[in-house]
């Protein structure tokens, strides 16, 4: 409800209280267009439906709250009489400006149409700034009301307040639009920066908009307008609460003019230089649109794959004696010389054996590996980086929809702590990175963080991309990684609450190091750092004699990390003659001291685990570092079958004991694993087994690293260059993710996305 002109503060308080229900209207943001007709056509709405079911009230826009007010009684009216057809219409009205559209119409009548509303007026607060003499304290009190109108002040830690010092009327509704979009996009923006806006599980999301006089003087007379809500114009202020409607925008397509992707096959490498001779010739010609030539060839591509395997799905897998090549660029022009690079590769008989790279992406595997050795692998503690594969979301918003769903996203993935559009502003000054943020995070946050990355990756592959590996295995804690994101144990979201509580993780083997004190047999402070060395195994166990209270953690290949006492390990690097690199990371994993805890290891890890039937990764091996045989949820002569109990120990066993990294991957590629994918954060997994594969170079070309995500890399070139890889080794990937980029309709024309809502200056409240 609205405040008419409050002479005090006792009667703006009395504006409202518990007996005022929130005004549940659905707003839709419409693209500019001559009629309402056409705007509602852009964005796939009918208007005759709504012609013939609503009586619909134009209000060009003069009077920002006024126009606002006179929209919400018209609404609450409920009914009009058809003074012609006698019979009864409900109302929405339209609010326009010279180049924006705001539909508004109760949120049931919306809902009987089947449209999924961009947002939800819940409140609206207006009060005069001239008129009550403690009118600083008025925004305070017009929010409070707001949301008490809205029904939501037990949601505070939750709701985003902007507020916003704006006099002009089209500024006011452009910026009401603004956050309307955002809540449709569900993307956050602050200082700048924007993200992901995370929600808890089955909670929409909830925002204010304040706006307030300004705060500099007029020079000239504020003009008055006091038709619907008798407050001036330049001296109104109001406080809209707005909650996230059913709309979820559409995905932005993966593949665009700027993003071009093809693929050709051929049974030998003759029949793919003439597939690309014909590919190129028929770009030239320019007979059709480059973007409607990539749809068919990857339609083309697809339909051949379905008649070759027999299959429904849109799932590519040739069979082994078929060659398959990748031309990925950013434009026709750049397109033009990858095909020709591409040709000049294939043309020269010397290099016919060896897999051929391009930066761009474009990439061919003369020896294809096919999907048997299909290896996922998880990254451990300290890969996660500041605003990491930040608009990945937007590409897969369904899929962000339905994790935040299924657990919470924000806590998976630590965002207070990884993204800028979350840090809080401190005396109104901008934030502009993260990493000290990523400083100060614990050993049991970073830990979460990396879990939650590895999780989110794997059911993009997993369900986006439907790819199933044949192998799994973890660096250190990415065995934890392995087993809660392949779908193993049946809550792994429970296991953040409990990893950031749990004395194990904030007392015993990070932070103040309680079991390594009673290894110790001190009570002072421990000093404690990882370093790491590019030194031999043998020369580092030589000397550990010497350094009782230094330990050969991780074995690396070339590099090995040592922990325990700062002291002892600097010299120990000084009898090295090594310089060491401090990773700062405070723990005991991996070190003697550690086997004191392993029991509460046991009980910590041991999690119910899904039955066979419930899970997809049936044939999937699991690898461990403390085990020598693999675990399958379909047990084979090889393997062991997956109980809680074996998972539990076998966690407590790595993390308890030294871990020799190139031991791993060399049991891992005994076992039958070629292709490893590193799911997570960065890459520095995939160097490393990159270099363990340099170390038996008969072998290498049968063996292939790649990562997912790079750090300081586009997120979505990341990803296409992985995907690309694996269609040229003939693993099974389905292509719907890259087809539905045709699907998508031309993007509406509304008010641009700007960072203006939350500019320097603009914003005075923020949480």
């Amino acid at each position: 409800m609205l405040a008419h002109n409050p002479l005090n503060m006792a009667s703006l308080l009395a504006q409202t209280n518990g007996s005022d229900m929130p005004l549940r209207i659905a707003l839709f943001v419409l693209p500019n267009a001559p009629t309402l007709k056409q705007a509602l056509a852009k964005i796939g709405l009918s208007y005759l439906m709504l012609e013939a079911k609503f009586t619909i009230i134009d209000l060009p826009l003069t009077c920002f709250e006024g126009d606002l007010q006179l929209a919400i009684e018209s609404l609450q009216r409920n009914e009009l009489i058809d003074d012609i057809a006698q019979s009864r219409k409900n109302v929405c009205v339209q609010i326009k400006s010279h180049t924006h559209r705001l539909l508004m119409l109760p949120a049931l009548q919306a809902a009987k149409l089947k449209w999924s509303s961009h947002a939800i007026l819940s409140s609206l607060q207006c009060a005069s700034s001239t008129q009550a003499p403690l009118e600083k304290q008025i925004p305070a009190l017009l929010q409070h009301n707001a949301l008490l109108q809205a029904k939501v002040m037990h949601r505070q830690k939750e709701i985003k307040h902007h507020t916003i010092f704006t006099q002009n009327a089209d500024n006011k509704f452009a910026k009401l639009l603004e956050l309307i979009n955002q809540l449709m996009y569900r993307t956050y923006k602050n200082n700048h920066h924007e993200s992901f806006w995370f929600s808890e599980p089955f909670k929409g999301r909830v925002a204010t908009l304040n706006f307030r006089p300004s705060e500099k003087p007029f020079h000239s007379k504020p003009v008055e307008n006091t038709i619907n809500s008798g407050i001036a114009v330049n001296e109104s202020m109001s406080s809209i609460v707005l909650s996230q409607g059913s709309k979820l925008a559409d995905a932005k397509p993966l593949l665009h003019s700027n993003r071009l992707f093809f693929i050709v096959t051929g049974d030998n490498q003759a029949q793919l230089r003439q597939s690309l001779v014909q590919l190129e010739t028929k770009l030239r010609s320019k007979s059709d649109d480059v973007t409607l030539i990539m749809q068919r060839n990857l339609i083309d591509f697809t339909h051949r794959q379905e008649a070759t395997h027999h299959t429904k799905e849109a799932i590519i897998g040739p069979k082994e004696s078929t060659l398959t090549l990748v031309i990925q660029a950013r434009s026709l022009f750049e397109l033009f010389q990858e095909i020709t690079c591409m040709l000049s590769r294939l043309a020269n008989q010397s290099d016919e054996k060896k897999p051929y790279h391009t930066p761009a992406g474009s990439v061919f595997f003369p020896k294809p590996q096919g999907e048997e050795g299909l290896t996922f692998v998880y990254p451990g503690v300290g890969t996660v980086y500041p605003d990491m594969f930040n608009a990945l979301y937007a590409y897969f918003p369904q899929r962000f929809a339905q994790l935040e769903q299924e657990g919470h996203l924000s806590a998976m993935l630590q965002a207070d702590k990884i993204y800028s559009a979350y840090q809080s502003t401190t005396n109104n000054k901008e934030v502009t990175d993260t990493s000290h943020k990523l400083d100060e995070m614990s050993l049991a946050e970073l830990a979460i963080a990396g879990v939650g990355t590895s999780y989110l990756f794997t059911q993009l592959l997993s369900r986006s991309f439907k790819l199933t590996p044949r192998f799994a295995l973890g660096y250190s804690m990415g065995e934890a990684a392995m087993w809660a994101s392949l779908g193993v144990w049946q809550a792994p979201h429970r296991l953040i609450d409990k990893t950031l509580n749990d004395p194990l993780f904030t007392s015993m083997v990070s932070g103040r190091l309680s079991t390594v004190k009673q290894a110790w047999q001190q009570t002072e402070s421990i000093h404690w750092n990882s370093f790491l060395v590019r030194a031999s195994v043998d020369d580092i166990n030589t000397l550990l004699p010497q350094y009782p209270r230094a330990y050969l953690a991780i074995i690396q290949g070339d590099t090995c990390i040592i922990s325990g006492c700062e002291t002892q390990c600097k010299a120990l690097l000084s009898a090295l003659n090594k310089r060491g690199i401090a990773t700062n990371l405070v723990t005991a994993m991996h070190t003697s001291p550690a086997m004191n805890v392993h029991s509460d290891l046991v009980q910590f890890y041991h999690q119910n685990i899904k039955q066979e039937n419930d899970t997809l990764n049936i044939k999937t091996q699991f690898i461990t570092a403390a085990e020598p045989q693999a675990f399958s949820f379909q047990q084979r002569g090889n393997t062991k079958a997956i109980t809680a109990n074996r998972i539990a120990h076998a966690l407590a066993d790595n993390f308890c004991q030294p871990l020799n990294f190139p031991a791993l991957i060399e049991k891992a590629q005994k076992k039958g694993a070629k292709l490893f994918i590193e799911i997570g954060a960065d890459r520095q997994n995939t160097t490393l087994i990159n270099k363990i594969f340099k170390q038996h170079p008969d072998g290498q070309q049968e063996y292939h690293a790649m990562a997912i995500n790079t750090k300081g890399g586009n997120c979505i070139s990341d990803l296409l260059k992985v995907i690309a890889q694996l269609i040229s080794q003939n693993v099974p990937v389905s292509l719907d993710p890259l087809l539905m980029s045709f699907e998508q309709k031309s993007p509406p024309s509304f008010p641009a996305m700007t960072h203006t809502l939350f500019d320097k200056g603009d914003v005075n409240v923020f949480s």
